[in-house]
């Protein structure tokens, strides 16, 4: 058995807590939620995906080795249409700003065998644009390109690290 550690505990709890509210929503029940190293097919549409982008350790006082994490997060919401990529951005946006559970998980071959839940990290939006804005001719991208919008947050996990 192992345990995750910090990014991968943060990566996959936005995963599960957008998959688990989002899902609940019939609008959204066949929306595909992965990690960015997942493709985006135009028939898996509509889509999101997530990774960590960047850490910043902040020590806790002057001369400490203890920190606490500032996590940035990119997460790519993929639309069937432009109005699909709207109310499905403004639905994350919506989720994300009340707080993300932050869950400890252990696998074993793979498969999780525990999901412990710590506490709720605290989220701010820091960006939410669309991608390929300046190209005119839509025509040219890719089908799950057309209606991509791009959503940065700024997650704080107020757990010391030694």
């Amino acid at each position: 058995m192992v345990d995750y550690r910090t990014s991968r505990n943060i990566e996959n709890s936005i995963k599960d807590y957008l998959t688990d509210e989002l899902k609940l929503d019939l609008e959204w029940s066949a929306l595909s939620i992965e990690f960015a190293d997942k493709a985006v097919q135009s028939d898996t549409l509509p889509a999101i995906r997530i990774h960590i982008e960047d850490n910043t350790h902040r020590p806790v006082e002057v001369g400490s080795t203890n920190t606490r994490r500032e996590v940035l997060v990119i997460i790519d919401v993929y639309g069937l249409t432009a109005t699909d990529k709207l109310d499905l951005k403004d639905c994350v946006i919506l989720k994300a700003k009340k707080g993300i559970p932050y869950y400890e998980y252990s696998v074993d071959n793979n498969k999780e065998v525990s999901k412990v839940r710590i506490k709720t990290m605290t989220v701010t939006i820091r960006q939410d644009r669309p991608v390929f804005s300046n190209i005119e001719d839509k025509s040219t991208l890719d089908k799950s390109d057309k209606h991509r919008q791009r959503i940065v947050l700024l997650v704080k996990l107020d757990i010391v690290e030694g």
